[in-house]
């Protein structure tokens, strides 16, 4: 019937925002070809997930051109190192303070597709079953090979460590791929 809430997963809320900054976005919103309830929600989902907690943590965003130029001078080992002991603690602290449980499902959703994407990890994403059963993930940046490799290595490690599952990857220039026996 015209006019019934429909049953959803989503709480309606009256906000009150500044008039200026209301119309920022809106204007955003529509350059970004999406409503201002879908806008909203990705930025309280960003901030609740990712912002906030860097915030606390003391973290900082840094442009892409200088994480660039900046992996250049990190020497391999201690890339890889740093990945894996801050990515660790990092990991294990999404599902610790969120109360979600350790699976590699929730893995994906909520620190592949979601946290490090957005951190600007990689650009593009992506998980699925090969023909022998392996879940799939990849990642696609541009960071080139040697993030590649820092990546595909410390990911492998901290997917055995929290959730158990060996794996192995390959990569190139510009992409990660680990095979992650779900059998």
């Amino acid at each position: 019937m015209k006019g019934d809430l429909k049953l959803n997963n989503k709480s309606n809320v009256t906000l009150s925002i500044d008039t200026a900054i209301f119309n920022e976005i809106k204007k955003y919103a529509e350059d970004q070809g999406q409503s201002v309830n879908a806008l909203l929600n990705t930025v309280l989902t960003k901030y609740v997930l990712l912002y906030g907690p860097a915030e606390v943590q003391e973290g900082m965003l840094v442009p892409h051109k200088f994480f660039s130029g900046l992996l250049k001078y990190i020497p391999d080992d201690d890339l890889l190192e740093l990945i894996h002991e801050d990515g660790f603690e990092a990991i294990r602290s999404i599902f610790v303070q969120g109360g979600i449980s350790f699976s590699i499902d929730n893995m994906i959703t909520y620190v592949f597709e979601r946290i490090a994407l957005w951190a600007g990890t990689y650009y593009k994403f992506r998980s699925y079953h090969d023909d022998d059963g392996w879940l799939c993930l990849a990642f696609e940046h541009s960071y080139g090979i040697k993030w590649s490799k820092a990546l595909g290595e410390s990911l492998s490690i901290i997917i055995k460590e929290i959730l158990n599952h060996d794996s192995e990857h390959k990569i190139t220039a510009s992409t990660t791929l680990i095979r992650v026996n779900v059998k």
